[in-house]
This record gives C-alpha cells, sequence and structure tokens, in this order.
C-alpha cells in the first residue's frame, strides 16, 4: 500500500458518519469536510537522492458563527494531524483561515493541513 492510501484509508475512518470525506477535490465543497488533494509543489528533490511529496489535506466549515467555525476548524486539523502521524507521514502546519466561494456564490473556509511523505524514487 502506498503511503497516501494509508492517509486517505486512515482520514476516512477517522471522520467515518460525521465529516463529509473526499479522496480527491469535488466539484461542490460541503460543510464540514476532509477534502485531499496533492500541493503545489507536489514533487520535491529531498535529502541523499529522496523525493519530498507534499499533500494538502484541506478542512472546510462555516464561518456563521465566527467562533464555533474558529474551533472546528482547530480541532478538525488538529485530528488530520493526529492521522497523518499515525501512517508514519509528517504533519507540517495548517494555514490559516482561507475563504472559498463555490459556483452558487455560497462561502466556506478551508485550513490547508500541509502533509509530506519521503522516500527514495523508484
Amino acid at each position: 500500500m502506498s503511503m497516501i492510501t494509508n492517509l486517505t484509508d486512515g482520514l476516512a475512518e477517522e471522520f467515518a458518519d460525521e465529516i463529509v470525506f473526499t479522496a480527491s477535490p469535488p466539484a461542490n465543497v460541503s460543510v464540514p469536510s476532509v477534502i485531499v488533494s496533492p500541493a503545489d509543489p507536489y514533487l520535491l528533490p529531498w535529502s541523499y537522492g529522496s523525493v519530498q511529496e507534499r499533500w494538502d489535506v484541506l478542512v472546510a466549515v462555516s464561518l456563521k458563527n465566527t467562533a464555533l467555525g474558529l474551533a472546528q476548524m482547530r480541532d478538525i486539523s488538529l485530528r488530520v494531524q493526529n492521522v497523518v502521524t499515525s501512517v508514519g507521514a509528517t504533519w507540517v502546519s495548517a494555514s490559516g483561515p482561507r475563504r472559498l466561494i463555490d459556483e452558487q456564490g455560497r462561502s466556506s473556509v478551508i485550513s490547508s493541513n500541509l502533509v509530506t511523505f519521503q522516500y527514495p524514487p523508484p
């Protein structure tokens, strides 16, 4: 199994029946949700000829009630961090809230949790 498969399986289990989880960016974002997407840059050189693979685990929440939305964003990001470390990846950081507006003009907020894996190239 690949590291990203382990990560997506772990996240799906952590958030089952509670939060929408998608292993790739959906056309429309529901809140709350956790979304896995390749980061930019996606692949970087790492030490001793290894590669670093980078992924964004996006946490989407509603900020209709700012205090509750920010608390939910923090709690979900910390649960993401727990899953990331449990599968042997590195949780680098979680961004502050960034506004996301969908095609219907609905607004939600996301936090990007940067996750990395290091390995020798195949």
